[in-house]
C-alpha cells in the first residue's frame, strides 16, 4: 500500500472589507481542487481525497488505496484530529447486597420502633469500594416518591442501612489514530450500581 497524506485546513473567503450576511446565499461556492492546488502544489503526487466528518482530509496515491480505505469500526466523527480512544472490559466482578453505608434520613442511633422516610426530600449515602488498585465510589442520592416506614426493635438502637447489587469492571483503554494504535494505554475501573436496598441496621 503507497503512503497516504493526510492534511487538515480551513478556508477562509473575504469579500471586500463588510460582509453582507443578508445576502450570504449569493457567495459562489469554492472547489476544493483548486484550493488544494494553490495552497499545496506538491499534493498533485495524491490526486485521490477523502473528507472526514471532523473536517479532515485523507489525501491517496493511488485509486486502489483510496478504494480499500475505511474508517476502523471504533471511529468516531466527533474525535480530535483522528484521535480516538477504544475501551476494553479486561476483567469483572459482581457483588451482590454489598453494604454501601449509612443512609442520611437517618443521621443518629436511635431506639424507636420505626424509620421513615418522606417525600420531597433528596436522601443520600456515602461508601466506597476497592477493586484491583482503584477505589470507586458506590454512593449515591435519591428521592421517594412515596413516604416508606422501616420497622425496627424499639429496645435496639438503629438507624436505616443501604445494600447494592453492583457489577465492578477494570477497563483498558487504548488510544488509536485512524485506526492504528499510539502506544498509549491508561487503566481505568467503573462501578455499575443495578438494585439498592433500604433496611434496618443495628448498632
Amino acid at each position: 500500500m503507497k503512503k497516504t497524506f493526510i492534511m487538515t485546513f480551513i478556508v477562509f473567503l473575504f469579500w471586500g472589507a463588510n460582509v453582507d450576511f443578508a445576502n450570504a446565499e449569493k457567495i459562489d461556492t469554492v472547489d476544493l481542487n483548486d484550493v488544494i492546488q494553490n495552497i499545496s502544489p506538491e499534493l498533485s503526487e495524491y490526486p485521490y481525497s477523502k473528507v472526514l466528518d471532523n473536517g479532515e482530509i485523507l489525501f491517496f496515491q493511488s485509486k486502489e488505496d483510496y478504494e480499500s480505505y475505511s474508517p476502523p469500526s471504533n471511529y468516531q466523527p466527533f474525535s480530535t484530529g483522528g484521535y480516538i480512544t477504544k475501551p476494553e472490559v479486561i476483567s469483572t466482578k459482581n457483588a451482590s447486597k454489598l453494604w454501601i453505608g449509612y443512609h442520611s434520613g437517618t443521621p443518629e442511633w436511635r431506639k424507636v420502633s420505626s424509620h421513615v422516610l418522606t417525600t420531597n426530600k433528596t436522601y443520600s449515602v456515602n461508601g466506597s469500594y476497592k477493586y484491583k488498585e482503584f477505589t470507586l465510589s458506590t454512593g449515591f442520592t435519591h428521592s421517594v416518591s412515596v413516604s416508606s416506614t422501616f420497622p425496627a426493635d424499639a429496645r435496639r438502637y438503629s438507624k436505616l442501612g443501604v445494600r447494592g447489587n453492583f457489577t465492578f469492571q477494570h477497563i483498558k483503554s487504548t488510544e488509536y489514530h485512524y485506526g492504528t494504535p499510539t502506544g498509549r494505554v491508561t487503566y481505568y475501573a467503573r462501578a455499575i450500581r443495578k438494585d439498592e436496598y433500604i433496611d434496618t441496621a443495628y448498632q
